[in-house]
């Protein structure tokens, strides 16, 4: 089961078609370390909860990741509390940025 696993590396991986990630690390509680450098996300429209409750991830790096079609990243890093860095593509952090801001116009 993943969501026991510390490390994943999954480079081996083919995404190439994959539409939807949403909360495909969801409740990996255990997990640290995670390799994603292989995934092709150009197609992915979404991406909700994708790591939703990832509890002990510290750095993640999406900075490959191509989301100019992603439509949906509502809550992505929800629960991720020891999050420290995560490495962003420009689509992306475009996007979250948009979320933040909405967020805190109705707070």
């Amino acid at each position: 089961m993943v969501a026991e696993h510390r490390n994943l590396n999954l480079s081996f991986f083919n995404t190439k078609k994959a539409k939807y990630m949403s909360n495909m690390f969801c409740g990996c509680k255990s997990l640290i370390n995670l390799n994603l450098s292989s995934f092709d996300t150009q197609n992915v429209i979404y991406m909700q909860q994708m790591f939703y409750d990832c509890n002990n991830l510290i750095n993640l790096d999406l900075s490959y990741f191509n989301t100019i079609d992603t439509r949906n990243i509502t809550d992505i890093f929800k629960n991720c509390n020891n999050l420290e860095k995560v490495k962003l593509d420009v689509e992306l952090n475009k996007k979250i940025i948009e979320v933040l801001n909405k967020f805190n116009k109705n707070v």
